[in-house]
């Protein structure tokens, strides 16, 4: 089913929460990032289960697994362009085996195995098997093939940048939830500024929603009411002893001493 609305994130999780120092969740130190191969860059949508086996095959006989190389992971334009009773499946003449024996093959090799998924309700090439609204299913299927890694890609979703400039794929891009501005050592509240367009809204003691209605195409992306930012006026004095007054003068110099007009 797919949200009418996107989740919260919780305080913990948001980016701004990373520097109070605390180590994240299963992070360990001395250990390798997830390293490997994935079948975008070299084939596209077009890979395909035997050009994946011999990926695996190549990594043995390189010596990859050795130093730490032990992903294979399938991306996009590996399954089927829609849903089979709400559940993903495999692309059929690309995959005849499926995706469980796909796995078993490479972890048969000592390796892992990776696959591709979208926050969206579409993949990034097209096909209508995003995860949005199906995370739980996704979740088991990914089980039950023996998935240790997931790529998760952000086309798509409906509450961010669209995918391709096609306006039917449009939604909104947001930006964080705002308190205040600081220019210099002068700091304003949202009550100081301004807001444009009607997506925006105040709440409590912060302004939520700013962003744009956006195809990421100049022709797909609509201005003016469904749009909202957050404006300040501010008429800024420079100190006579400031870089970028520095700067403007040297610019200035230099422009007149090349004769320039």
């Amino acid at each position: 089913m797919i949200p009418e609305k996107p989740d919260r994130i919780s305080k913990e999780c948001r980016f701004d929460s990373f520097k109070d120092g605390k180590v994240l969740y299963g992070k360990k130190k001395g250990r390798l990032p997830a390293m490997g191969w994935n079948s975008w860059n070299a084939f596209g949508s077009g890979n395909t289960e035997e050009l994946t086996k011999i990926m695996a095959d190549r990594f043995l006989e390189l010596g990859l697994k050795d130093l730490g190389y032990e992903y294979i992971v399938l991306d996009d334009g590996c399954y089927k362009e829609t849903r089979i009773d709400g559940k993903l499946s495999n692309e059929e003449v690309k995959f005849p085996s499926g995706f469980k024996a796909l796995s078993d093959y490479i972890h048969s090799r000592g390796l892992k195995f990776g696959m591709y998924n979208d926050i969206g309700t579409n993949l990034c090439a097209g096909a209508e098997v995003g995860t949005c609204g199906f995370e739980e299913e996704d979740a088991k299927s990914y089980l039950e093939w023996g998935v240790d890694f997931l790529k998760v890609d952000n086309c798509y979703y409906l509450w961010d940048n669209a995918t391709f400039s096609k306006p039917e794929n449009a939604r909104y891009s947001f930006a964080p939830n705002i308190r205040a501005v600081r220019v210099g050592d002068k700091t304003f509240s949202f009550q100081d500024m301004c807001v444009t367009g009607d997506r925006a809204v105040m709440e409590d003691d912060y302004v939520t929603g700013i962003g744009t209605f956006d195809g990421t195409g100049p022709d797909a992306s609509p201005l003016g009411k469904r749009s909202s930012e957050l404006v300040l006026e501010y008429n800024a004095q420079l100190p006579k002893r400031s870089p970028y007054r520095s700067s403007m003068q040297q610019l200035r110099r230099k422009i007149r001493e090349s004769g320039f007009r």
